[in-house]
């Protein structure tokens, strides 16, 4: 299962110098500053460590709880 500390790790991985924990976990992930191609690396990144498959449309996974919520349903 995803936790919400799982996608703020995948998130600084994904940017360096960037602190994921200053991302209030609902607001959306391009106003905090990640780019798409940041957005996808993290969600690559949750794939690698979890297995779990996200969609290729990822516009709704677009705050910290949204992937959480996501990979919660996905597992269950």
């Amino acid at each position: 299962m995803i936790s919400e500390q799982d996608v703020r790790v995948a998130i600084a991985r994904a940017r360096e110098n960037f602190d994921a924990n200053a991302i209030p976990i609902d607001a959306d992930l391009g106003d905090a500053g990640l780019d798409s191609l940041d957005q996808a690396s993290v969600l690559l990144d949750l794939h690698e460590s979890t297995g779990i498959e996200f969609p290729e449309d990822t516009s709704e996974l677009n705050s910290i709880r949204a992937i959480v919520a996501f990979a919660q349903a996905a597992k269950a």
